[in-house]
């Protein structure tokens, strides 16, 4: 009888020395195993060239600076043997498209040997550096969060350029239903504001949300060429943007809004 173990894997931060970890462990079993009757096989893609390279049948160590060279978007690491019916596959896609398909596969049946491997493989994968679960765990009320951070920017350059421009107030009725509501219950102005000043927000932050989460990718590749780096890269700047122009510049806008222009 057949047996198949298949774990998904998702938030890791994959580098080279991870890498190259798995291809060793892997290959050991091809070398175990007799060479005329079993395959290894790496694959690398890199989506910068279009081109696919495969080291076959050989330890990957002496082909790694591959590794820091070109910049992949999927990698596979496989071993099978035909006669023993054992056959073990990683499969590692960066692309946010294909991310369902990150998986550790392992099939004999030889029983002790699939739980052995799979042990073995799953001690390497846990000590992979975990990706951001912030987004992840959080998102829901990260999003209400920076959408109301978004309306309350809005809302003070509104109030900015009213006080600039000395825009005056549009007339209103002053006996109506929703002046009265205002006048009757106080709290029901602060309960609108709060409102309009998401609504704000959101309808900003809705269409850029997908993109920020893909600078989080659930399976990611720290290697190759810094440069090229697209996600890291974009994080980094979005940081340093954040923390130096849009954190000051709401803290002023904020403190201009209910202590200056009162």
């Amino acid at each position: 009888m057949r047996k198949t173990i298949r774990q998904k894997i998702k938030n890791k931060i994959f580098k080279s020395g991870n890498i190259l970890r798995l291809s060793k462990t892997i290959f050991d079993l091809y070398s175990k195993s007799n060479p005329s009757n079993s395959r290894f096989i790496i694959s690398l893609f890199c989506k910068e060239d279009n081109s696919t390279y495969e080291i076959e049948g050989k330890d990957f160590n002496s082909e790694s600076e591959i590794l820091e060279l070109k910049r992949f978007e999927n990698i596979g690491i496989s071993f099978q043997d035909y006669i023993q019916e054992k056959y073990v596959n990683i499969t590692l896609f960066q692309d946010p498209e294909r991310l369902s398909r990150n998986e550790l596969k392992i099939e004999s049946r030889e029983h002790p040997w699939t739980d052995q491997t799979f042990k073995t493989i799953t001690d390497i994968l846990n000590a992979v550096t975990p990706q951001n679960l912030l987004l992840e765990k959080y998102g829901r009320y990260l999003y209400h969060f920076i959408a109301l951070n978004i309306g309350l920017l809005v809302l003070c350059v509104i109030r900015g350029l009213i006080l600039h421009f000395h825009i005056p107030p549009s007339p209103y009725n002053k006996s109506s239903l929703f002046d009265q509501m205002i006048k009757t219950y106080h709290f029901t102005k602060y309960i609108i504001l709060f409102a309009i000043t998401w609504a704000e927000g959101a309808s900003i932050l809705f269409p850029l949300w997908r993109w920020l989460l893909n600078l989080w990718p659930s399976v990611e590749f720290d290697f190759g060429p810094e440069h090229l780096k697209a996600s890291k890269n974009v994080r980094k700047a979005l940081w340093l943007i954040i923390s130096l122009i849009l954190f000051p510049l709401i803290i002023n806008l904020i403190s201009a809004y209910f202590f200056i222009n009162k």
